[in-house]
């Protein structure tokens, strides 16, 4: 396409410690932050705070309601992160019009860059600089039924798009490298693994025992009650546990999902 640049290999040897500006899509964070908004709060903060002197342009494009979210999930970050938000009615129009067509390109929305971190939700093609894409699993390829079929259209796409337009893939765990390999036939020197971290706030963190518990023994599942989840396998390995163990209880800790109603049955 005229005026897009081709996936630019090879060009991401520059030092580190050169200043560099670089767009990173944090429309994920137009929702209240799951685990992928989390991991991206937690990459920009790291990111900003390793390379102070690189200018991070967070842009979103999202609905006035979700440019909210985004300000909320980011502030208090690095000074040298700044908000470049596009609100639009209908957004998903426009982030599905940019990603398709590269009309209008990345450079509309945050300006001339470096490079570029893309994300699920937004893949703009751009005129210029190099493309990282963040890749956290394939289940919508690997399980349809988990996924709508809007839904798995969607992530299709974008599994096309990263496969056909990023320069370097951070895949989130060594399954979804092997996955990207397996079934998208992405050589393994274009993926690097990057686990999500935990948050220092965490770490020291001293948990208050569930009052459901009732000062009892208790097991902690974190997740929402979603079936790829597979809440459903834990349950089962539980109930073998509480025939042995009487007075341990299994708390979940998530928000309710689409399959509640089965998990609370």
């Amino acid at each position: 396409m005229p005026g897009i640049r081709p996936p630019a290999r090879g060009m991401l040897t520059a030092s580190l410690s050169t200043p560099l500006r670089v767009a990173w899509d944090v429309t994920p964070l137009s929702v209240p932050a799951t685990g992928i908004g989390r991991y991206i709060i937690g990459s920009i903060v790291a990111t900003a705070t390793a390379r102070p002197a690189w200018d991070l342009r967070a842009i979103a494009v999202s609905e006035a309601k979700g440019i909210q979210f985004v300000g909320n999930a980011l502030s208090g970050i690095p000074k040298n992160v700044t908000l470049q938000s596009t609100a639009r009615r209908s957004a998903w129009v426009t982030r599905r019009i940019a990603t398709a067509t590269g009309v209008p390109p990345l450079e509309h929305f945050c300006g001339e860059v470096n490079a570029f971190i893309d994300s699920e939700w937004f893949r703009p093609r751009q005129r210029n600089g190099v493309r990282l894409a963040i890749a956290y699993d394939l289940i919508p390829l690997l399980f349809p039924e988990w996924v709508s079929p809007r839904t798995r259209r969607a992530h299709l796409r974008s599994l096309k798009q990263i496969r056909e337009r990023a320069d370097h893939i951070v895949a989130i765990s060594e399954v979804t490298k092997r996955d990207l390999i397996e079934h998208l036939g992405i050589g393994s020197d274009r993926i690097s693994v990057a686990h999500p971290g935990v948050d220092p706030a965490y770490i020291n963190a001293r948990p208050v025992p569930p009052s459901a518990a009732q000062g009892r023994p208790y097991l902690v599942v974190v997740g929402s009650t979603s079936a790829r989840k597979n809440l459903l396998r834990m349950l089962e390995a539980f109930a073998v546990v509480a025939r042995e163990q009487l007075d341990v209880d299994l708390v979940i800790v998530g928000a309710p999902d689409d399959d509640d109603e089965v998990i609370r049955t």
